[in-house]
C-alpha cells in the first residue's frame, strides 16, 4: 500500500523516481523511501540509496514501517509545542 516503504531494487529499471538520473550518475543501484506518516497521512518521506543492489526485506520492512511512524509522532508532537510556546509568548498575561 501507499504506506509502505517503497524498495527501488534496481535504480536502472525504475522509473518512478524523479531525480533517478542524478542517482545513477552518483554510482546508486538501489533505493529505499521511508514513508512519515501521522495520524495515518504521509507528512514527508526520507530516501535511503545503496551503491550496491539492495533487495526487499519482509523482516526489516516492519521495522522501517514502525520508525516512519515514530517519526511523524515525533513530528507532531514537535508542532504542537511550538504552537503552544507561540501562543503563550503572544499572549498577554
Amino acid at each position: 500500500t501507499r504506506h509502505q516503504p517503497y524498495w527501488i531494487e534496481h535504480l536502472e529499471n525504475d522509473q518512478t523516481l524523479v531525480r533517478r538520473g542524478m542517482a545513477l550518475e552518483a554510482g546508486f543501484k538501489s533505493a529505499l523511501a521511508i514513508p512519515i506518516i501521522n495520524e495515518g497521512v504521509i507528512v514527508c518521506a526520507i530516501y535511503l540509496f545503496s551503491f550496491v543492489e539492495k533487495t526487499r526485506n519482509e523482516h526489516a520492512e516492519k521495522m522501517i514501517q514502525t520508525f516512519g511512524s515514530l517519526i511523524g509522532t515525533e513530528l507532531q508532537k514537535r508542532k504542537r509545542e511550538l504552537e503552544l510556546d507561540t501562543f503563550f509568548k503572544i499572549s498577554p498575561d
